[in-house]
Protein backbone atom coordinates (compact mmCIF):
# COMPACT_ATOMS: atom_id res chain seq x y z
CA UNK A 1 0.00 0.00 0.00
CA UNK A 2 1.41 3.42 -0.97
CA UNK A 3 1.96 6.21 1.56
CA UNK A 4 -0.87 8.11 -0.14
CA UNK A 5 -3.24 5.15 0.25
CA UNK A 6 -2.21 4.79 3.91
CA UNK A 7 -2.97 8.48 4.51
CA UNK A 8 -6.41 8.13 2.89
CA UNK A 9 -7.39 4.82 4.53
CA UNK A 10 -8.49 6.13 7.97
CA UNK A 11 -10.52 8.91 6.31
CA UNK A 12 -11.99 6.85 3.46
CA UNK A 13 -15.57 6.79 4.74
CA UNK A 14 -15.47 10.41 5.87
CA UNK A 15 -14.21 11.63 2.47
CA UNK A 16 -17.38 10.37 0.76
CA UNK A 17 -19.66 12.89 2.49
CA UNK A 18 -17.40 15.54 3.96
CA UNK A 19 -16.34 19.12 3.46
CA UNK A 20 -12.85 18.76 1.94
CA UNK A 21 -10.49 21.71 1.48
CA UNK A 22 -7.61 20.98 -0.91
CA UNK A 23 -4.63 23.36 -0.91
CA UNK A 24 -1.81 23.93 -3.37
CA UNK A 25 0.63 25.89 -1.18
CA UNK A 26 2.64 28.92 -2.21
CA UNK A 27 4.61 31.50 -0.29
CA UNK A 28 3.25 34.13 -2.70
CA UNK A 29 5.34 35.27 -5.63
CA UNK A 30 5.05 36.94 -8.99
CA UNK A 31 4.15 33.54 -10.52
CA UNK A 32 2.19 31.80 -7.79
CA UNK A 33 -0.42 32.22 -5.05
CA UNK A 34 -1.91 29.61 -2.71
CA UNK A 35 -4.61 27.70 -4.56
CA UNK A 36 -7.65 26.10 -2.94
CA UNK A 37 -10.55 23.88 -3.91
CA UNK A 38 -13.65 23.15 -1.81
CA UNK A 39 -15.48 19.86 -2.24
CA UNK A 40 -18.72 18.88 -0.49
CA UNK A 41 -19.79 15.25 -0.63
CA UNK A 42 -17.36 14.64 -3.49
CA UNK A 43 -18.57 17.58 -5.60
CA UNK A 44 -16.35 20.54 -6.42
CA UNK A 45 -18.18 23.70 -5.37
CA UNK A 46 -15.52 26.41 -5.37
CA UNK A 47 -11.92 26.99 -6.41
CA UNK A 48 -9.59 29.95 -6.40
CA UNK A 49 -6.46 31.48 -4.98
CA UNK A 50 -5.82 33.48 -1.84
CA UNK A 51 -5.32 37.05 -2.93
CA UNK A 52 -2.32 37.79 -0.73
CA UNK A 53 0.80 39.87 -1.38
CA UNK A 54 3.06 38.60 -4.15
CA UNK A 55 6.11 40.46 -2.89
CA UNK A 56 7.60 41.82 0.28
CA UNK A 57 9.14 40.10 3.27
CA UNK A 58 8.24 36.42 3.61
CA UNK A 59 6.92 36.87 7.15
CA UNK A 60 4.45 39.50 5.98
CA UNK A 61 3.20 37.28 3.14
CA UNK A 62 2.83 34.32 5.50
CA UNK A 63 1.06 36.41 8.14
CA UNK A 64 -1.47 37.51 5.50
CA UNK A 65 -1.95 33.87 4.51
CA UNK A 66 -2.47 32.85 8.15
CA UNK A 67 -5.20 35.47 8.49
CA UNK A 68 -6.84 34.44 5.20
CA UNK A 69 -6.89 30.72 6.04
CA UNK A 70 -8.51 31.46 9.43
CA UNK A 71 -10.96 34.14 8.38
CA UNK A 72 -12.04 33.20 4.85
CA UNK A 73 -12.84 29.51 5.29
CA UNK A 74 -14.98 27.38 7.56
CA UNK A 75 -12.98 24.64 9.25
CA UNK A 76 -13.23 21.66 6.87
CA UNK A 77 -13.76 18.05 7.89
CA UNK A 78 -10.57 17.17 6.00
CA UNK A 79 -7.62 19.20 4.72
CA UNK A 80 -5.66 17.81 1.76
CA UNK A 81 -2.45 19.73 1.16
CA UNK A 82 0.45 19.23 -1.18
CA UNK A 83 3.57 18.31 0.73
CA UNK A 84 6.87 19.85 -0.29
CA UNK A 85 9.78 17.45 -0.35
CA UNK A 86 13.01 18.73 1.23
CA UNK A 87 15.04 17.93 -1.88
CA UNK A 88 13.19 20.09 -4.44
CA UNK A 89 15.59 22.43 -6.24
CA UNK A 90 18.57 20.81 -4.54
CA UNK A 91 16.86 20.79 -1.15
CA UNK A 92 18.29 23.95 0.25
CA UNK A 93 16.87 26.68 -1.90
CA UNK A 94 15.07 29.65 -0.42
CA UNK A 95 12.02 28.85 -2.53
CA UNK A 96 11.78 25.30 -1.12
CA UNK A 97 12.15 26.54 2.44
CA UNK A 98 9.50 29.21 1.90
CA UNK A 99 7.11 26.65 0.37
CA UNK A 100 7.57 24.41 3.41
CA UNK A 101 6.84 27.42 5.63
CA UNK A 102 3.64 28.07 3.65
CA UNK A 103 2.56 24.45 4.20
CA UNK A 104 3.08 24.91 7.94
CA UNK A 105 1.11 28.15 7.98
CA UNK A 106 -1.83 26.53 6.18
CA UNK A 107 -1.79 23.43 8.40
CA UNK A 108 -1.61 25.50 11.58
CA UNK A 109 -4.40 27.88 10.60
CA UNK A 110 -6.85 25.45 8.99
CA UNK A 111 -7.67 23.88 12.33
CA UNK A 112 -8.87 20.40 11.45
CA UNK A 113 -7.49 17.22 12.99
CA UNK A 114 -7.89 15.37 9.67
CA UNK A 115 -4.98 16.26 7.41
CA UNK A 116 -3.76 14.46 4.31
CA UNK A 117 -0.35 15.61 3.13
CA UNK A 118 0.17 14.36 -0.41
CA UNK A 119 3.20 14.92 -2.60
CA UNK A 120 2.84 15.97 -6.23
CA UNK A 121 4.19 12.70 -7.63
CA UNK A 122 1.52 10.79 -5.68
CA UNK A 123 -1.51 12.87 -6.57
CA UNK A 124 -0.48 13.10 -10.22
CA UNK A 125 -0.45 9.28 -10.47
CA UNK A 126 -4.11 9.23 -9.42
CA UNK A 127 -5.32 11.78 -11.95
CA UNK A 128 -5.99 10.15 -15.32
CA UNK A 129 -7.13 11.82 -18.52
CA UNK A 130 -5.54 15.25 -18.26
CA UNK A 131 -5.69 16.58 -21.81
CA UNK A 132 -4.67 20.15 -22.57
CA UNK A 133 -5.39 21.32 -19.04
CA UNK A 134 -4.52 24.79 -17.89
CA UNK A 135 -1.97 24.55 -15.06
CA UNK A 136 -3.01 27.11 -12.46
CA UNK A 137 -2.70 27.29 -8.70
CA UNK A 138 -6.40 26.53 -8.23
CA UNK A 139 -6.40 23.72 -10.82
CA UNK A 140 -3.58 22.04 -8.89
CA UNK A 141 -5.71 22.33 -5.73
CA UNK A 142 -8.67 20.81 -7.59
CA UNK A 143 -6.49 17.91 -8.72
CA UNK A 144 -5.16 17.33 -5.19
CA UNK A 145 -8.71 17.04 -3.88
CA UNK A 146 -9.82 14.95 -6.84
CA UNK A 147 -6.95 12.47 -6.31
CA UNK A 148 -7.86 12.10 -2.61
CA UNK A 149 -11.49 11.42 -3.47
CA UNK A 150 -10.58 8.90 -6.18
CA UNK A 151 -8.21 7.09 -3.80
CA UNK A 152 -11.03 6.99 -1.22
CA UNK A 153 -13.25 5.23 -3.76
CA UNK A 154 -15.60 8.14 -4.39
CA UNK A 155 -17.31 7.80 -7.78
CA UNK A 156 -15.98 10.86 -9.61
CA UNK A 157 -16.67 12.14 -13.13
CA UNK A 158 -13.75 12.32 -15.58
CA UNK A 159 -11.15 14.82 -14.40
CA UNK A 160 -11.58 17.21 -17.33
CA UNK A 161 -15.30 17.50 -16.51
CA UNK A 162 -14.36 18.49 -12.97
CA UNK A 163 -11.77 21.03 -14.12
CA UNK A 164 -14.03 22.59 -16.74
CA UNK A 165 -17.43 21.91 -15.23
CA UNK A 166 -20.16 24.51 -15.07
CA UNK A 167 -21.37 25.79 -11.75
CA UNK A 168 -17.96 26.03 -10.13
CA UNK A 169 -17.54 29.27 -8.28
CA UNK A 170 -14.07 30.66 -9.01
CA UNK A 171 -12.47 33.37 -6.95
CA UNK A 172 -9.28 34.76 -8.38
CA UNK A 173 -7.59 36.63 -11.16
CA UNK A 174 -6.64 33.35 -12.92
CA UNK A 175 -10.25 32.40 -13.72
CA UNK A 176 -10.35 34.32 -17.00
Amino acid sequence: MSKFAKAIEPLKDRLRDCHLLAVDPSSGSANSLPGYALFKAGKLIEAGVLEVPRSGPIWVRLQKQAWAWRECFEVPDVLAIEGIAPYINGGNSKATINLQRAVGVAMANIATPNVIEVYAASWRKHVKGLDNWNKTDYNDAILIGYACLVEAGVDMPPVMEVLNGPGIERHDSEAN
